[in-house]
């Protein structure tokens, strides 16, 4: 879970930015025994974002599934449980249906989960 911010990609005279709380999760690229630091640091992370984007004031844009926009992202563990999410938020523009992706960038907290599914 973390905070999201939103670029406009669309209007070139404007740097458009807009804000919104993220849940996720992250599934890690390597495993820090067998890897180097790096890829044990980094992650692909899929989620949606808890409200829905406005745009230039009126253009308000949510997810084309579950009308949240949702995210697809590569994250970097920079300290113990903080992580940095870099990719792209899939949008559609209420009213037109008009579906785009937009970069992001995200600040999260990480909890780890363990399921432990075999024994």
């Amino acid at each position: 879970m973390g905070y999201a911010a939103v670029y406009d990609n669309l209007t070139s005279d404007d740097f458009a930015v807009e804000g919104a709380p993220m849940v996720g999760i992250s599934f890690p690229l390597g495993n820090p025994n067998f890897s180097g630091k790096f890829l044990s640091n980094s992650s692909l992370s899929a989620g949606l974002l808890l409200q829905n984007v406005t745009l230039d004031g009126d253009r308000v844009q949510q997810g084309p599934l579950v009308n949240r926009p949702l995210y697809f992202a590569y994250g970097y563990k920079t300290a113990y449980f903080l992580r940095i999410n870099a990719g792209a938020t899939v949008m559609e523009e209420v009213g037109t249906g008009t579906v785009r992706l937009s970069p992001f960038i995200g600040l999260s907290v990480e909890l780890n989960l363990w399921l432990g599914l075999n024994r």
